[in-house]
């Protein structure tokens, strides 16, 4: 699907960058941007119909850019194998190809599709997509508090928000206590995953542990923010873990930049099983 030695970038697209006119410029260069099941779930909540309208009216004007992963389950799958990894391999042929058809469909309703029997399955599919997905952030969110209030000490809190630096030392700590917790989840929900250190599952948990520095660095604090905002930051990582198969992430999140710049560092030093 992607030639070699090929010109145009593959990047994964924020969901709030979705409506961001800088988009336009990105796709009409010849990109490629990357839609995935958290995007299409994150647009079935709340107003459905004009959540779609909304998030899909742009790119609807590009849709030979557009390219849509295969579910997460599957990606987990696709992923957690020897080797590098593919990415062609995470992209649904039928769902790239059908998309631009989709998007006519989305605009055929305007903002009042709640009857079309299509957005009525996706919102009940949200419903419990996103129940899963809230206990699985939960899950890491608190084993990420106990692992960093027992690596860094307040000093060494402390000195972090001062210089803002993740050391070397640090980062392999990272990497074998997001191992251990993916493995223990993944062993729960019955996976058979040949190799952690390319799965999609562990980039996001190394993406939740730097997510958590940053909430040092930021001044916040471990058990100063609210739980709710806690769960929902980790759960957009899994924007941030997928980008690392392809050119990295578009967005506008000062955050979620800074942990994609850090994920990728750190992943640097991943060691295969």
């Amino acid at each position: 699907m992607f030639p070699e030695g090929r010109e145009n970038m593959l990047k994964v697209i924020d969901l709030n960058f979705l409506r961001d006119p800088n988009l336009d410029s990105f796709l009409s260069a010849g990109n490629l941007g990357v839609l995935f099941e958290y995007h299409f779930m994150e647009m079935s909540k709340g107003d459905s119909s004009l959540n779609f309208a909304k998030s899909l009216e742009r790119i609807s004007r590009f849709p030979q850019n557009i390219l849509i992963c295969e579910p997460v389950a599957s990606l987990i799958q696709r992923t957690g194998i020897p080797g590098n990894v593919d990415n062609s391999s995470l992209i649904s042929q039928p769902a790239t190809r059908n998309f631009g058809d989709f998007c006519s469909h989305v605009a055929s309703y305007g903002n009042d599709n709640a009857k079309d029997a299509i957005f009525v399955q996706l919102t009940g599919s949200a419903k419990t997509f996103f129940v899963d997905r809230r206990s699985d952030a939960q899950q890491v969110v608190s084993y990420i508090q106990r692992s960093l209030t027992h690596l860094l000490s307040p000093d060494e809190r402390n000195g972090l928000r001062t210089d803002k630096e993740i050391t070397y030392e640090r980062r392999l700590w990272i990497l074998k206590d997001a191992a251990d917790l993916t493995t223990d989840i993944l062993r729960q929900k019955g996976c058979n995953i040949p190799q952690i250190s390319n799965c999609l599952a562990f980039r996001y948990i190394v993406a939740g542990y730097l997510l958590g520095f940053h909430w040092i660095v930021s001044g916040g604090g471990l058990d100063q923010l609210p739980a709710d905002k806690m769960v929902n930051d980790i759960t957009d990582m899994m924007y941030v873990a997928l980008s690392t198969y392809f050119d990295g992430i578009l967005t506008n999140e000062k955050k979620v930049n800074w942990v994609e710049k850090e994920l990728v560092t750190t992943l640097q030093y991943v060691t295969n099983d």
